[in-house]
């Protein structure tokens, strides 16, 4: 189930791309900005429901193990994603090399979870 949705999003992440390209080579419309933003928000949303946002806070309640950990982990880099794509929207304007460091770190973590939830996920 869960390659299927990353597999939903890795699509819509291509097709935002192939759209960007194809806008600003043959309209001359530079929509770089908006779509940078949106697969930030999007892989933030992705990570936050693929790390069990909803049930969060009954895992301090419950102890922690090492799976849940990597869920924390992988929410808190969902929510840290989503923060960086609403501040790098170009109607916001917050742009910072602070914030092209987290882009770059963001979006190595996002992949080495998506690689790891494949293989996991492969694996049963």
């Amino acid at each position: 189930m869960a390659n299927v949705k990353f597999g939903i999003f890795l699509g819509i992440f291509s097709i935002l791309g192939f759209l960007s390209i194809l806008l600003n080579l043959v309209l001359n419309i530079n929509v770089d900005a908006w779509v940078e933003a949106t697969l930030f928000l999007l892989m933030g949303v992705a990570l936050a429901i693929s790390g069990g946002i909803k049930s969060f806070i009954e895992y301090f309640k419950n102890g922690l193990t090492s799976n849940e950990i990597t869920k924390i982990a992988t929410i808190l880099i969902g929510l840290f994603s989503i923060v960086v794509g609403v501040s790098i929207l170009p109607a916001v304007g917050w742009s910072s090399p602070l914030f092209d460091g987290w882009k770059a770190i963001i979006a190595s973590l996002a992949i080495l979870i998506i690689i790891a939830e494949i293989i996991v996920e492969g694996g049963k």
